[in-house]
């Protein structure tokens, strides 16, 4: 396993940024910029980051992209049941007009 060592700034969302004492690093952004968005500027990191492996990222890339396969398919099933509905409702219509003619 790769590890790579760096500097960043961090920041806390505005709402935090107050309560100093009470701010986790769990709760900051890093970055390599001194502005990020609205978020405020509380300090400076020393980060160290143990890279995986290429097949870990890998894998891990896979299951994202399957995860955005499956909210398309969903997203997709769903358009396609809302435009069925239309399909029979105007069918139902056509056949109770053709009942009364």
């Amino acid at each position: 396993m790769k590890t790579i060592n760096g500097k960043a700034y961090a920041f806390a969302a505005p709402h935090q940024s107050r309560d100093i004492e009470s701010i986790r690093v769990q709760d900051l952004i890093y970055s390599d910029h001194k502005t990020f968005s609205d978020w405020v500027l509380v300090g400076e990191a020393t980060i160290s980051v143990s890279l995986y492996s290429r097949e870990e990222i890998t894998s891990g890339l896979i299951a994202s992209l399957r995860a955005q396969q499956q909210e398309i398919r969903a997203k997709a099933q769903a358009s396609i049941t809302a435009l069925d509905d239309r399909i029979n409702n105007l069918l139902a219509i056509t056949n109770q007009l053709e009942e009364f003619a």
